[in-house]
């Protein structure tokens, strides 16, 4: 079967990388897109969003993203975000407690010019739960 390799990189060094990817499925700006080997070139946004990697050997590996670009290239495909998780490293109990901060500060009166920030973190923040093992 064949296969690509993938990066995922943040701002302060988190990085992924791995060769024997068969499919990457995400979702950017236009709608859900599933990535084979040998794709067409492409760049685009990707949305806050739960992502798929499947690798040559059937493993699955589950994620989430907090938006960012997604670029494919030459059989290599490249996620540049601010943040991301895989489902076998959330801890589910800080995730929680950040979660119920972020409601309450819902309650209080937010400044529409961080509104969009807390709508966000609290989409990541749901996600990540939804995902979590």
């Amino acid at each position: 079967m064949k296969t690509f390799k993938l990066t995922i990189s943040t701002p302060i060094g988190k990085n992924f990388e791995v060769e024997n990817v068969t499919m990457l499925n995400a979702r950017v700006l236009e709608g859900q897109i599933g990535i084979l080997a040998n794709h067409a070139p492409l760049i685009s946004s990707l949305k806050i969003s739960e992502f798929q990697i499947i690798m040559e050997d059937g493993l699955e590996k589950i994620g989430v993203v907090h938006g960012g670009i997604f670029s494919v290239k030459n059989n290599e495909v490249s996620i540049l975000t601010t943040e991301y998780h895989f489902d076998d490293e959330i801890d589910i109990e800080k995730t929680q407690k950040e979660l119920e901060e972020i409601e309450e500060q819902f309650q209080d009166d937010v400044k529409p010019s961080e509104q969009t920030s807390l709508n966000n973190r609290h989409i990541y923040a749901e996600l990540k739960l939804k995902i979590a093992k």
